[in-house]
């Protein structure tokens, strides 16, 4: 996200909760970078982060239509396995649209 702009990358954990802990570890991370390596912060909030040069992470808890209206070249998957596999199915074929179609997903 730092170094390719127009990043957009979509966090899916098994509960809310979970991609928001992932997202504040990002958040340390990116304080511990050097500031000279560091874009710009657009937006800041619990389950989003925008950076100036306009890559995003954003996260969701995992569900049926978790990945409907939204795009991204990349998508994380946590905790996949504690996800009943009725469940999994369905996100699975929720998230097949978002990455088909990017040419960079």
């Amino acid at each position: 996200m730092c170094f390719f702009p127009d990043e957009r990358i979509m966090l899916l954990a098994n509960k809310a909760d979970t991609s928001l802990e992932i997202l504040s570890r990002i958040r340390l991370a990116y304080e511990y970078i050097p500031s000279w390596l560091k874009p710009g912060v657009l937006t800041w909030n619990k389950g989003q982060i925008l950076f100036a040069n306009r890559s995003e992470i954003k996260g969701f808890a995992t569900a049926s239509d978790a990945a409907r209206g939204y795009s991204a070249g990349t998508v994380i998957c946590d905790e996949q396995a504690f996800v009943p596999n009725n469940i999994a199915s369905k996100v699975f074929e929720s998230i097949y649209p978002v990455i088909s179609s990017s040419k960079k997903s």
